[in-house]
């Protein structure tokens, strides 16, 4: 039946006014790109090219769009292809979607914890934008405890120097001699809550101890040095690039003090003896990376077997033991692993980790993971999921034969080698007359331990007697090659560094060494199945890529506003 005129017209009325405004106020989002049955927006590049700007240190160009762009293409291919495998039904997958569900519920209490809190006014950004046209000349002092830095302070308060304390405290020679010297720093060089306080402390000020990511430093500022002149049209240019910056920053230092409170309301506590143990196993056991890039531990000695169920840390009445603390550590990043040298890294790295799971225990107690975000994000982490699988798959067809490692060896075995090291005896004075003296009367026969032990500053709370470990060149920064020149008995200087003269004698030397095939044998196997890897994954994608039906507009890609 055909609806009378007057009907019409108010249906259409009704369109103009109801349908219309409501397309206006919410056009469809602008597609980048179009990956088989799937599309990119631009909303989706924007949040990942902001992320990848941040990370990367690089300025926003069409170059790098396309490069970022390209890689969430392949991530639609690399996942179409997982499906085409049956990626899903397999246990696999399963335990690869429940990390990354996990790590999205971990995000969703972050955004709404931290970032949604983060407001960021017109005067802080101008005043960020001074700093950022300023350096400052820098030095600090480090301790690893609050109790250690407060020590510190207590010395400083009561007329003890800089240089005296690094002496002291420092076993990096550079800092050591340097008096904690870091010479001129500019935003961004540094930890976020180091420089929240340096760049606001007045010249020739020294801070109380202030809390970073390592520890707790004492910082004090010495010289700063600004642009004469800077514009409001430079303001305007730079904003949102500082906003960016300062958003991060205090990203950093909230979920820093957000997680310190949860620390301590765990009441996290460390057990010496695992702990020791814990380091003994890791300093003797090799490892390589698995596909996700996580840590898999070989080779541990048999001998430490009895120690693997010892209690290593307590938090929230849970309790981690060597083996579970293992466990947990081949999450962490190839890089970071790489860092724990000493109790004290150990500690930090093991912090965060009961860190992520008290924020991922909130989060589950507030309802995170059934929010509208997680929800939004479980379609990324199915993706992600499936990407890994894939490469989970390549890696397992691959391996490496004796001959293949060896081949490899030859012709990379300059990058392996024990670097050129030496140990030496530091002598410290406060007059450079009387540092001359004493190097003479070395020369004459006297005994070198001996003058240290009755000359140089600090030596009595010095229980090695001025003996600096075996050390690389780049220790040493200008006077290296002056000491690496020496012969095992010679003694240089003195060389100044601030009101202090050092004579430098030289214990031991070690050449640069080969190391043998014997010694790099798993790191060579690593890196030949690294590369063996990358190029099945750069097969595949280029199969892929020729098949897919891919679709890309150039023009938003390259019009998309940053702002």
């Amino acid at each position: 039946m055909r609806l009378p005129r007057i009907q019409c017209a108010f249906g259409v009325l009704l369109f103009f006014l109801f349908i219309l405004p409501s397309c206006k106020e919410n056009p469809p989002p602008k597609v980048l790109a179009t990956v088989n049955s799937h599309t990119i927006t631009e909303e989706q590049f924007i949040e990942r090219f902001i992320d990848f700007l941040l990370s990367a240190g690089v300025d926003d160009n069409f170059r790098v769009r396309q490069q970022v762009l390209n890689g969430m293409i392949n991530e639609w291919l690399l996942a179409d292809y997982a499906d085409s495998l049956g990626a899903s039904t397999t246990d696999t997958y399963q335990r690869l979607y429940d990390y990354r569900r996990k790590k999205a519920i971990i995000a969703a209490w972050k955004k709404k914890e931290i970032l949604n809190k983060i407001e960021i006014s017109e005067a802080e950004l101008r005043e960020a934008f001074v700093h950022f046209n300023e350096k400052i000349f820098a030095r600090h002092l480090f301790a690893p405890t609050r109790e250690q830095a407060d020590s510190l302070y207590r010395l400083l308060q009561k007329g003890a120097s800089f240089e005296e304390l690094a002496l002291k405290n420092f076993k990096d020679p550079r800092l050591a001699f340097s008096g904690g010297a870091l010479g001129y720093i500019r935003p961004g060089d540094t930890d976020p809550g180091f420089e929240e306080v340096a760049f606001e402390l007045p010249v020739g000020k020294v801070s109380p101890p202030v809390q970073t990511a390592q520890g707790y430093s004492i910082v004090k500022v010495e010289d700063r040095q600004r642009r004469p002149i800077f514009t409001e049209t430079e303001f305007a240019t730079k904003k949102k690039y500082i906003r960016r910056y300062l958003k991060w920053k205090k990203q950093e230092l909230l979920e820093r003090e957000r997680i310190q409170q949860m620390i301590d309301r765990a009441n996290l506590q460390f057990d010496a003896d695992g702990l020791n143990a814990l380091l003994q196993i890791l300093s003797q056991v090799s490892f390589t990376t698995d596909y996700q890039g996580n840590l898999l531990f070989t080779a541990a000695s048999d001998d430490l077997a009895d120690q693997y169920n010892l209690p290593c840390l307590t938090f929230n009445n849970q309790v981690w033991d060597v083996q579970a603390a293992m466990d947990q550590l081949t999450r962490i990043q190839e890089k970071h692993f790489r860092l724990i040298k000493d109790i004290h890294s150990l500690k930090l790295a093991l912090r965060g980790l009961v860190a992520r799971e008290l924020i991922y225990q909130e989060a589950l107690e507030k309802g995170y993971a059934e929010s509208r975000e997680v929800r939004q994000n479980l379609g990324e982490a199915a993706k992600q999921a499936k990407i890994r699988y894939v490469l989970g798959s390549i890696s397992d067809t691959l391996s490496a034969t004796e001959d293949e490692l060896l081949t490899y060896y030859q012709s990379t075995r300059r990058e392996y080698y024990h670097p050129e090291m030496v140990k030496t005896q530091v002598l410290v004075v406060e007059d450079s007359l009387q540092a001359l003296a004493i190097k003479r009367e070395a020369a004459g026969g006297g005994n070198f331990d001996q003058l240290v032990s009755r000359y140089s500053l600090f030596a009595e709370d010095d229980p090695d007697n001025g003996i600096i470990d075996w050390s690389p060149r780049g220790k040493f920064a200008k006077y290296a090659d002056r000491i690496f020149a020496l012969r095992p008995g010679e003694i240089a200087g003195p060389f100044r560094k601030g009101n202090f003269f050092f004579l430098v004698k030289l214990v031991d030397h070690r050449p640069r060494q080969q190391k043998s095939f014997e010694e790099v044998r798993e790191q060579v196997r690593a890196n030949v199945l690294f590369l063996k890897r990358q190029e099945s994954y750069k097969t595949l994608l280029r199969r892929l890529r020729k098949a897919g039906r891919i679709s890309i507009n150039q023009e938003v890609v390259r019009n998309i506003s940053m702002k």
